[in-house]
């Protein structure tokens, strides 16, 4: 994990160099003097056991796919750590402070992160999770432009017709109407119909409780 694997274990003193620092001992056993402020920012966060499982981790990677921490999988993959683990990072309040997890399976092994994500299809791919408030899990993750991310956002406007639920975006493309359109009639009150299949140039002839029962006639509208 990411966050601090140290216990504070006496009191604060002066080390050599005239810092505060305390003495810990970490979760795997060992022990370690830590100046109290790198201590509290996080940027020392266990006996050097973190660090040294990192390397070999990536040198699984490496010995494995023939890469290095360079590699966009595996810049995804860390990232996707960070923000589920370190306190630290920016986002983290989004992601691990709101509960969303790595599988332990992911979590420990590149390796098999990479052999259920696959490569990135394209530099403007990047790790998205179908159900934004599903945790990092083989069958919700999945390589998205950012054009798909933001249909799969929190907040985006959903319609469902024959079985089918999708982002206003993702009709408009499908139907061939504006999404402004197709917003502007859901506001009116417009049935999902009416919505998704009157021409913009034309106008209803019928109630919105006789459109319904209209089936394949619900394209019975004259132009203006």
């Amino acid at each position: 994990m990411y966050l601090s694997r140290l216990i504070v274990v006496g009191e604060p003193f002066r080390d050599k160099r005239g810092r505060t620092a305390v003495a810990c001992e970490c979760v795997c056993g060992g022990k370690r003097i830590v100046s109290l402020s790198n201590l509290k920012t996080g940027r020392v966060k266990s006996c050097g056991c973190l660090h040294r499982e990192r390397a070999s981790l990536l040198g699984k990677a490496n010995a494995v796919h023939g890469e290095s921490h360079t590699a966009p999988e595996y810049r995804a993959w860390a990232s996707m750590l960070d923000r589920c683990y370190r306190q630290e990072h920016e986002h983290f309040d989004r992601y691990g402070g709101r509960g969303i997890t790595v599988c332990e399976e992911w979590r420990r092994s590149y390796s098999s992160f990479l052999g259920h994500i696959g490569r990135r299809p394209s530099p403007r791919h990047s790790l998205d999770r179908i159900n934004n408030d599903g945790g990092y899990v083989p069958g919700n993750v999945r390589w998205a432009t950012d054009r798909e991310q933001n249909r799969n956002r929190a907040g985006v406007v959903r319609l469902e017709h024959g079985g089918i639920l999708l982002p206003v975006t993702a009709w408009a493309d499908r139907v061939g109407i504006a999404a402004t359109t197709i917003k502007a009639r859901i506001t009116r009150g417009w049935s999902i119909e009416q919505t998704l299949f009157l021409p913009p140039e034309n106008k209803v002839l019928f109630s919105r409780d006789d459109v319904s029962q209209l089936g394949s006639g619900y394209r019975e509208w004259v132009p203006d």
